[in-house]
């Protein structure tokens, strides 16, 4: 796979990154590859700095657009990811029969959906992983797999890997898993991708592999998901919203965006023979993940309270959106981050159409664009503007404050944070800005 004594140079030195230094000298073949680590690739990367290397590993934030792997191809260096080296390797560890590959691809909702397919395998008795953009890399996760393979070889069930997949770990994919989930998909990631249509071609990837004996689990109503699914020579599955049905009145969590994740892990479990019991107390019993639509706060202020929601994994308009339409009591909303370069129309009919949203605060890098956008079709609603999270989070708090005392019939409130943009202008991830959003909301006291 890796000739011995081979030079690699492995392009960012992030969790994927990191995880290729550790472990890809354990793999068959590469005991003796030469790393370099390339912590910083950009389009001013001079070409020099990977003449020498006969092999690029590139993380998957790293535009495959950029000069200098055009300037590789010309010169016939291979390049290759940590996903493409998890797939290429599976099959010297394990036969075909004892590991079944699920990817989990989409705009939103790819981390719940996996993680509610995992803890449905598990509780159905299934060894199962759970790794790729979520958390665990694919190497990491290969060398765990090898690490346990005597149990996973005497389990009479095959192990289940569930990866969720981002439209970067796909884009030079040349492998399907043998269960393809494709979610609802719309624009994203603009600010990467050169064009929409380049955004779709990475996602289709994760069906492009597949041969007739696999499937693909796909979004019937939205029509690129359909798309992608009709690219799959293996079965066609689509998502069934009737198999959660009989108990979406024990859910924790009734919001539409969390009910379309829950029916498609539900579809998944069913076509793999998990009882239906086990699906139910499997979702049932799922209270969300950190940064998305996550209750973190409560603040009691006379004669109400406010519930502080961090939705701070709302990166793109199309996922703020269907925040704000989750909620129907009286709303704040709090928007904003670094542009993606996408229109920012579905947050602006969200807005417009609500019925209950009672103000918005834009706050980040493009938070006069929004503004632009917003104000001349929501004259109804009050629109403010500030320059940092602390200051946008005291004018929510205020707006909150102002609608209780004067209505006294209503005793409880929303502040929404759901960005609708990525965080990169003033924090290292949606995380950490859904972090300082929780430490905010805890600590704010009226003034």
């Amino acid at each position: 796979m890796i000739p011995p004594r081979q030079q690699v140079a492995v392009l960012g030195y992030g969790k994927e990154g990191q995880s290729v230094q550790q472990h890809l000298r354990k793999l068959p073949g590469c005991q003796h590859a030469r790393i370099v680590i390339i912590p910083r690739v950009t389009s001013n990367t001079p070409v020099q700095k990977i003449a020498r290397f006969d092999l690029l590993i590139r993380s998957p934030g790293i535009p495959l657009s950029l000069p200098l792997f055009s300037w590789a191809r010309r010169r016939h260096i291979p390049i290759t990811s940590a996903t493409n080296l998890f797939f290429a390797f599976l099959p010297k560890f394990f036969p075909k029969r004892k590991i079944k590959v699920i990817g989990v691809t989409g705009t939103k909702g790819k981390s719940t959906t996996a993680t509610l397919i995992a803890r449905g395998l598990r509780s159905a008795g299934y060894i199962t992983y759970l790794g790729g953009n979520i958390g665990t890399s694919p190497l990491s996760l290969l060398i765990r797999l090898r690490n346990d393979r005597a149990k996973i070889m005497r389990h009479p069930s095959p192990a289940m890997v569930v990866l969720e997949l981002s439209s970067f770990q796909l884009q030079d994919l040349n492998a399907s898993p043998s269960i393809a989930v494709v979610l609802d998909i719309f624009p994203d990631h603009l600010d990467v991708h050169r064009s929409i249509a380049e955004y779709y071609r990475a996602k289709r990837n994760i069906v492009q592999f597949q041969n007739k004996r696999n499937l693909v689990v796909f979004c019937p109503k939205n029509r690129i998901s359909t798309r992608i699914a009709a690219s799959s020579k293996g079965k066609h599955i689509p998502i069934t919203e009737s198999l959660i049905a009989s108990f979406t009145k024990s859910l924790s969590r009734v919001d539409k965006p969390f009910l379309h994740n829950a029916a498609a892990a539900a579809t998944v479990l069913s076509r793999l023979g998990v009882p239906r019991r086990t699906i139910e107390r499997t979702i049932c019993s799922f209270r969300g993940l950190p940064h998305r639509l996550q209750l973190v706060h409560t603040t009691r202020i006379s004669p109400g309270r406010v519930r502080w929601y961090n939705d701070s994994a709302a990166t793109n308009p199309t996922a703020a959106a269907a925040a704000i339409r989750s909620f129907s009591l009286p709303c704040t909303c709090i928007l904003g981050g670094k542009s993606k370069h996408i229109t920012y129309t579905p947050i602006l009919h969200a807005v417009a159409n609500h019925p209950s949203l009672q103000s918005i605060v834009l706050t980040g890098e493009n938070r006069n664009e929004l503004k632009r956008v917003l104000a001349p079709l929501c004259r109804n609603l009050r629109i403010a503007t500030t320059p940092t999270l602390q200051q946008a989070v005291r004018h929510a708090i205020k707006d909150a404050s102002r609608f209780l005392a004067a209505h006294s019939s209503c005793h409880e409130y929303i502040i929404l944070f759901s960005p609708g943009a990525a965080s990169f202008d003033a924090f290292s991830s949606y995380r950490e800005r859904g972090v300082v959003f929780q430490k905010l909301a805890k600590t704010v006291r009226l003034q």
